[in-house]
């Protein structure tokens, strides 16, 4: 929960008073953790995020180094030490590793480095991946950039995984019954960086989207409008 949370960073030197919310709202905005129940929730997004920069920079990745980084600025900032000696010290070896990252850190994005899946293409039969976005894991047909068929990928929570082995279930992308405005062909949901709505299912042919409504109407535009589920940062 928010208050363990601090309560943790206190306890580890990490952050300061002033800089608890901002930190817990980071992780919430960049799509690391979900705030579900009144508790955080670590994304695949985070958990993957957090597995590479550990793998690349285990010395600042680290509790360790938060905490006294955090004892260094307080002192920079007391006049005890100077901000040019304590930047040159950190960055020099900082700058090796990232080097050494951008040539051997691995690109979850290549269709190289993606888990072959079950499931085909509906377009050119090519079988589907499993790639990472800035909204989460998807399936991507492995004929990407001339096939840019998509389809969601299921989720499951830390309470209970979808499969016995602990992967994840892949899913179709959920159809509605909906028709395209424009050219009549099936609506099917899908998801952004603001939530769920319905797309297409020709994307990118047809690239015509449409909100989900929660069956509640309107207030102000009774007779045309209705709320629709949206987050922000």
């Amino acid at each position: 929960s928010e208050a363990t949370l601090v309560k943790v960073l206190e306890e580890l030197g990490i952050g300061r008073p002033s800089t608890y919310a901002s930190i817990l709202t980071t992780i919430i905005s960049r799509g690391y953790a979900e705030f579900r129940e009144r508790r955080f929730w670590p994304t695949e997004l985070g958990t993957q995020v957090n597995e590479l920069l550990v793998e690349s920079f285990p010395d600042i990745i680290s509790t360790d180094f938060t905490a006294r980084m955090e004892t260094d600025l307080d002192a920079v900032e007391s006049g005890e030490r100077d901000w040019r000696d304590l930047l040159a010290g950190f960055y020099s070896p900082f700058r090796r590793r990232l080097e050494h990252a951008k040539k051997e850190m691995r690109n979850c994005n290549q269709a190289g480095s993606a888990d072959s899946t079950e499931p085909m293409c509906d377009r050119c039969q090519s079988s589907m991946v499993v790639r990472s976005g800035p909204n989460g894991s998807f399936l991507g047909c492995s004929s990407y950039p001339d096939c840019r068929h998509t389809k969601e990928l299921g989720h499951f929570t830390n309470e209970k995984a979808a499969n016995a082995d602990g992967t994840a279930e892949v899913i179709e992308q959920p159809s509605t019954t909906k028709r395209c405005g424009r050219c009549l062909a099936p609506m099917v949901v899908k998801r952004g960086r603001f939530g769920a709505f319905l797309s297409c299912s020709r994307y990118p042919d047809c690239e015509t989207t449409k909100a989900i409504s929660t069956g509640v109407d309107c207030p102000r535009q009774r007779s045309s409008g209705f709320l629709a589920e949206k987050r922000d940062r």
